[in-house]
């Protein structure tokens, strides 16, 4: 039967030969587009890691960058998106290389390293209102002062920023998101701070919106805006002002670590205390920031927890985490391991060589026995009279090979940034360390589950909010490392403490303390070192709010503290950042810069394992300050 002539046809077009030149200029053709693209991404990776090098350098900090496409529908933005929490900074990124791209990327990259450089964390969400509108003018008027402050020392940066405000400060070129009102009211902010800080005019584009703003401002509080510039090297001092003239205006500047009001507490038969009746107007919920503990007498009340059944510990395995936050902190933590390699190596160097002279110490005249271990000394002799008996000698146990150091890092809120950066990389460095000389080591933190006191602060509430309730807060400690495992394979632990991304919220010392006590203790070691690192003293809003004296947290501490150094199993050692903690503790150093953390404490173990003369031992009192 013959085919339909459409089916011949199909047939043919399908499986007819095509020529080999045809084939070959299609294959060569591909070639080229991938190469072509793969020069393309090389020089492009190239680029933005030369840019996150020079931003960090800048700033003088190890911060985790990201880079997102800027050719977005809509203009180029005029600012970068700083960050929330502890997210990191996003900069905007335009492939093509033209004039105008590179001023953007090159003042994009200083704004970042600028306001990383001049504005502390802490004191930024201290101050910072929480609600939307002033919470936008308050954030302006502090990138703002950063740019001025910093332009001051780097006038190349300031020349990059002000070239970049000139060619893309049109508001009918801003994103649509910016485009509304909220957002052109922001950027009147920024230009009319910057012109105050500086005497410089605003753009052309808000040359009628600045004046106006400044007349609403001097009309609403008269005088606020004529010291301005004397404040700018004063952060707190500049937000203080900003706060005042947004609450002239109308804005609530209530920050993020104050509440709404809190219901009161229901009234109880019998007298009422006069601290109970105000406990909710003192409760303030908990933010990246401590408040001070007032010094007044704790409760007689012994120290106890509402409800224990919510606490939790937790291997550091099993926290949720975002990859690729924690991959870029592992490569800081790198770089910053890379940079404080050489004086890390020689402290380690200098206390391996302790260790190992202190094993090799032998007890005198315990040679020439029938058994033990063979003496090489004795050898020679065995040569010379081969019917002499064996020698044998006895040696010192290894002291320090049975020994455990415990390292306890505060995750709270207050840590986040670099103090906290800081300790994950000094904890991992120590170690590394006393790991090379054969002594164990296991890394832990102490945080809480929530802020404002979490689920027992529920059930004490709800209950009516009996008196002294004791702990009101849901405790949550985490394994980094335990003694068991190298720390080559907890690098990634240590950069998810590092990170901090839904892990630090509050801190209660006592507990946590007594906590890595008893794990301590339950190692079969001759010798127990525990290393506390904290940025100050404990602090739970909730508990502190809701017990008469507030300062029931401390004084657990100092009573845990006092039981252990008592009881001497253990070695107690204290390293505050920024914060004495010798009130605290007997043996504790203060560092005021967190970058000193890992120099400070590799020094401080070194003065541990430094062999003692037993003679002026015996004249020491126990536990003799750092």
């Amino acid at each position: 039967m013959a085919h339909p002539p459409y089916t011949v046809n199909l047939f043919s077009i399908l499986f007819a030969p095509l020529p080999w030149g045809c084939y070959n200029a299609r294959y060569r053709e591909h070639n080229l587009q991938e190469t072509h693209k793969k020069t393309k991404n090389n020089d492009q990776y190239s680029q933005k890691r030369s840019t996150a090098a020079t931003i960090r350098t800048l700033a003088g900090a190890p911060l985790n960058l990201s880079f997102r496409d800027a050719q977005s529908p809509g203009a180029k933005p005029l600012f970068n998106h700083l960050p929330s929490g502890n997210s990191g900074f996003a900069l905007p990124w335009a492939d093509s290389a033209t004039p105008g791209n590179l001023t953007s990327r090159r003042a994009m990259g200083d704004m970042t390293a600028l306001y990383a450089r001049y504005s502390d964390t802490v004191t930024y969400n201290r101050l910072s209102p929480a609600a939307a509108a002033p919470g936008t003018f308050f954030h302006m008027m502090e990138r703002a002062r950063c740019d001025v402050v910093g332009a001051r020392t780097y006038p190349g940066c300031g020349s990059n920023i002000r070239e970049h405000l000139e060619q893309n400060s049109n508001p009918d070129m801003l994103p649509a998101e910016a485009a509304q009102s909220l957002g052109l009211q922001a950027h009147t902010w920024y230009f009319l701070a910057r012109e105050l800080l500086c005497d410089e005019p605003p753009p052309m584009a808000y040359g009628l919106l600045t004046p106006l703003l400044r007349t609403q401002i001097e009309a609403a509080a008269p005088g606020a805006l004529d010291d301005l510039r004397a404040l700018a090297d004063d952060q707190a001092a500049f937000a203080q002002r900003g706060n005042e003239i947004l609450r002239a205006l109308g804005y609530d500047t209530t920050p993020h670590n104050e509440p709404p009001p809190q219901k009161k507490p229901r009234p109880a038969p019998g007298p009422q205390n006069s601290s109970d009746g105000d406990a909710s107007s003192d409760f303030t919920a908990a933010a990246p920031s401590r408040r001070k503990e007032e010094d007044t007498p704790p409760s007689a009340t012994p120290y106890h927890a509402y409800n224990r059944s919510y606490d939790k510990v937790s291997a550091a395995e099993t926290i949720a985490f975002n990859a690729n936050h924690i991959a870029a902190t592992r490569h800081s933590m790198d770089v910053a391991l890379q940079e404080r390699k050489d004086i890390v190596n020689r402290l380690a160097n200098r206390l391996q060589r302790r260790l190992t002279a202190h094993e090799q110490n032998l007890v005198r005249g315990r040679r020439d026995l029938d058994e033990g271990v063979l003496d090489s000394t004795r050898l020679s002799r065995i040569i010379a009279s081969p019917t002499a008996a064996l020698a044998f000698k006895t040696e010192n146990q290894a002291e320090n090979r049975d020994t455990i150091v415990t390292i306890l890092v505060d995750n709270s809120g207050s840590m986040r940034g670099r103090s906290i950066f800081a300790a994950a990389l000094s904890a991992e460095l120590l170690a590394q360390t006393v790991e090379r000389c054969g002594v164990k080591s296991e890394i832990i933190g102490y945080t809480t589950r929530e802020w404002k006191g979490g689920r027992p602060y529920q059930q004490w509430d709800a209950a009516g909010r009996p008196s002294n309730p004791g702990r009101l807060n849901e405790l949550h400690h985490i394994i980094y490392k335990n003694a068991e495992t190298p720390t080559r394979r907890a690098r990634h632990n240590l950069a998810l403490m590092a990170n901090g991304d839904n892990i630090l919220h509050e801190n209660i010392d006592g507990e946590s303390l007594e906590w890595a006590y008893k794990r301590l203790l339950s190692r079969p070691a001759k010798r127990r070192i525990m290393v506390v690192i904290s940025d100050g003293e404990p602090h739970d809003d909730a508990t502190a709010s809701a017990n008469p004296g507030r300062a029931i947290l401390g004084a657990h501490l100092k009573q845990v503290i006092g039981r252990i150094e008592q009881d001497r199993a253990v070695e107690l050692l204290a390293i505050g950042i920024g914060h004495d903690v010798g009130k605290y503790y007997t043996k504790s150093i203060t560092i005021r810069n967190s970058d000193d953390l890992a120099v400070a404490l590799l020094h401080q173990v070194d003065k541990l394992f430094t062999p003692v003369n037993p003679r002026l031992a015996r004249l020491q009192k126990p536990g003799p300050a750092l």
